[in-house]
């Protein structure tokens, strides 16, 4: 069962969640195995942290890689709010697949016939 994992640290500013950042990717923890999505949002100073993970037991096995770098870092994560996930829902194509290229097609080819060029009439799609 998926979770929806939210943390409200106490008064985190930008520069303590990038140093953070920055000593958990040269530590090789970042981004864990299990974390589908991560979202830091807020004001400097009043940073919060969403996470969908796949399994508790993967967010408490990252826990034990992260608590460390937090302190060193000054980061008070307080206890975090979970919620066991009813449905996820995403467009397609969103943010995980890479964007098709863009190809031209003259404004006559509104019949789906995408390979005729007329010079001047070209549009990207």
């Amino acid at each position: 069962m998926s979770l929806v994992v939210r943390f409200h640290p106490t008064g985190m500013t930008r520069q303590q969640y990038d140093e953070a950042d920055r000593r958990m990717q040269e530590a090789g923890v970042w981004p864990p195995d299990g974390m589908d999505y991560h979202v830091c949002f807020g004001e400097d100073g009043d940073l919060r942290v969403s996470e969908i993970w796949d399994s508790q037991e993967k967010l408490e096995a990252f826990g034990q890689r992260l608590m460390p770098i937090l302190a060193e870092v000054g980061i008070q994560p307080g206890e975090p709010e979970i919620y066991e996930v009813q449905n996820i829902e995403k467009r397609q194509g969103y943010a995980t697949e890479p964007r098709p290229p863009r190809r031209e097609v003259s404004r006559s080819a509104r019949s789906g016939d995408a390979t005729s060029m007329t010079k001047g009439t070209r549009r990207v799609v």
